[in-house]
Order: structure tokens, then sequence, then C-alpha cells
């Protein structure tokens, strides 16, 4: 398999650029094509849906399989992520027999599971059969996504799609400041740029956008901490706070030695969290907050490194299921209404997760997700690890949940 070669604006999940950007000139030069299709599967999908992902899907992989283009493995590789090994572990736990299937004997992510007399076949994680394969085209094409949420009252951030640099100056100039810029389709903040305040920075971030995508979205930026929730099944069963890269002052070690100091312990030594960059992107940071590695911070004073929230650069998060205000769950949970998916990962900016969204301002939803990282929730880095898997599960397999029997 080719290597994909590391970016520092793509950060610890790289993707071929070229790739990349072809992808996304696809994903909008043939919306309209996909619109009707889209259309008419909505009315059969739920007639043939479980056949082609349940008997159909399983017949056709086992016969890929008898005719040697591919391989099965029984227990989760080294290949897999996160969010297949904790489906698949809950789904042990469960009695449910897992197999995943490497097609010409390359990465998986496609996967059989048999529950008693049940089976069925699913690419990354599971849903009930008569919505497998509805996920909709547009749920990571960010100006779609905009102006669907914004006729239904879900809050997003102002902004719009540019092409030309000409019209990302005009927009910019009607535009609260400061502003993000990233590309108008992917995920995990890759080529994204925040805290954008004059040209030079804009003409920065542009740019950087475009080697991903031809068109690039510019918005303004929304106020708090970003958080992640999963909706399982058209209920909220998990929210996160996501902190970006950061440490607090105590008015007498330098900047330097509170990162050393983070960085010593435990829960950025294992498999999920890393420790703080101390690297380019941190002395621009730092930069903008005034301050150098000698400085010393006054005590309570927050200070952050990275405005991305990926773990490889050094993030964390916290579990807030608990104290998450009602109002803000009802969000969620209409946000995947309009998506019409029983998956769905959500990130969204908020200032306080306990008060309701609509006491707030400058609050609103980045993006959604159909194959979140679920994993995220079974393992905060604070907090209570919240089961998201077994809730899946409970949505695909109603009757496997040991605890309920």
């Amino acid at each position: 398999m080719l290597k994909v070669p590391p970016c520092p604006d793509c950060g610890n999940a790289p993707v071929f650029h070229h790739l990349e950007y072809t992808s996304s000139f696809l994903n909008r030069a043939t919306r309209w094509i996909e619109a009707p299709g889209n259309y008419i599967w909505k009315y059969v999908g739920p007639l043939i849906g479980p056949f082609i992902f349940g008997v159909g899907g399983v017949w056709t992989i086992k016969a890929l399989n008898k005719l040697g283009l591919g391989r099965f493995t029984d227990e989760p590789t080294s290949e897999d992520s996160g969010r297949s090994v904790v489906m698949w572990e809950e789904a042990k736990r469960r009695g449910i027999k897992i197999r995943e299937f490497h097609l010409f004997n390359m990465g998986g992510n496609l996967f059989l599971a048999k529950y008693k007399n049940e089976e069925i076949s699913f690419e990354g994680l599971p849903r009930p059969m008569y919505v497998e394969g509805q996920v909709p085209s547009w749920m990571d094409n960010k100006d779609i996504m905009r102006n669907k949420f914004t006729k239904a009252g879900i809050p997003v951030a102002k902004g719009d799609i540019c092409f030309s640099w000409h019209h990302a100056k005009k927009l910019f100039d009607r535009l609260q400041k400061p502003v993000i810029v990233k590309p108008h389709v992917g995920s995990r903040s890759r080529h994204t740029t925040t805290h954008i305040s004059t040209i030079e920075e804009l003409s920065l971030g542009f740019h950087k956008a475009k080697v991903l995508s031809p068109w690039v979205l510019i918005e303004e930026e929304l106020t708090g901490s970003v958080f992640r929730g999963t909706v399982v099944g058209g209920k909220t069963v998990a929210v996160l706070r996501r902190d970006p890269p950061e440490v607090t002052g105590n008015g007498i070690d330098t900047i330097r030695t509170l990162v050393e100091t983070e960085n010593k312990k435990p829960g950025r030594h294992g498999k999920i969290f890393h420790e703080i960059a101390m690297d380019t992107d941190a002395d621009l940071e730092l930069k903008r907050q005034g301050l150098t590695w000698e400085s010393v911070p006054a005590s309570g004073k927050l200070i952050t490194f990275n405005q991305k929230v990926g773990r490889g650069q050094g993030a964390v998060n916290v579990d807030v299921t608990d104290i998450t205000h009602p109002e803000n769950k009802k969000l969620l949970e209409h946000a995947a209404q309009v998506v019409d998916d029983p998956l769905v990962g959500i990130d969204f900016i908020l200032g306080d997760i306990t008060k309701p969204w609509n006491e707030q301002e400058r609050v609103g939803i980045l993006e959604c997700n159909g194959l979140p990282f679920i994993d995220l929730h079974h393992y905060p880095f604070e907090g209570k690890p919240q089961n998201v898997a077994g809730a899946l599960w409970d949505i695909v397999f109603p009757n496997s949940n040991p605890d309920k029997k």
C-alpha cells in the first residue's frame, strides 16, 4: 500500500492532496446527478435495503472470499481504527460474531456481523438494515449542510463558499472577525486556519485550504469550546468537550516548564493521547497571545498551543454527557433528524454546555460525521466513559444486550 506523506496541515491524519482535491471537485460537480438517486432511495431503500445490506451483501462478500479475492480476519488487527475495535469488543460481549473482510488482501473496513439467525454486512460501523447505505452524500459537504441547517433553525456560523480570491476578500470584508477558513468538504480539521483577522492571514489560510479543495469555506469564528455529541437512534448518548493542546499558568513556572510537566502525565504516553507538540504551530499560537516559551503566565491563565482538537496534536477531551443541558441534547437530536441518519457525530461550539444554546451568542454546529470515532467516548482523558458502541448495537440487534435480559 502507498504511504501517505506527512503533512503539518493535515495533522495526524494525512491524505493524498491531489486525490482529495479531485474527490472534492467531483463531490460538487456531481451533486445534481446524486440528487435524483437520493430522492429515489428515500422511498425504495426501506424496501430493498434489508436485502442489499443483509442477505445480498453477505452473499457478495462470501462469494468474493470463495473466489480468492480476499480474506477474513476474526480479530481486530493493528490496521483497525479505534472505532472498529470498540465496536468489535462490544459485539463480543453480546455474543455477536464479527468478521472483517479484506478485499484483495488490503485494508478491511468491510464487516459481517451475525447474531443468532440474523446476519448483516456493513462498512465501518453498523446501522439497522433498512437505513444502511442511506447516509446522505451531503453530510460531509459543509455548504449544503449549512443551508439545510439554517432552513431548519439550527445555528451555524455566518459565512459562505468561495472559489476565487476576489470573492474571498469581499466576503471577508462583510464578516465579523476573526474568521476561520477550511476546505468546503473534509473533516478532522485538515488544512483549516483559525483566528484570521487580517488580509494577509486570510491569504495564507485561503491558499492552504485550496490545496485540498477548489472551493473554500470562510465563516465567522464561533466563541466557546469545541464539543462532540454523538446521536444514536435519535438520542444523544454521549457528549465530549474537546480541549485543544493547552496548559494553565500557576504564576511561577514558564510556559516551557508547564508543557514539559504536562507531557509527563501517564495518560499522554499510551496509544490514545499524545504529548503537546512544541512546534512551529505552537510558536505562532504563542505569538498570537503575545507570549513566548519563557513567559510566566498568571495563576489560572489558560495558554493554548494549537486550535485543532485532534489527539495527535496533544489535545485531550472530557466527558460532559451528564451535565449537558437538555436543550443542547435536543439541538443535536434535531440536527440528526435533519441529516436523517441513525448514527451521527456532531461537532459544535458552545460557551457553556450546562446552559441552553439559545441563550448564548456565537454558537453553532461545525460539521456532521456519518462514520464518527465513537472510541472518543469510550476512552475520555477525563470523565466517565460512555458505551456508544453498545447504544449502536442496541438499534442494530435490539435483543443482544445482556444487561437487559
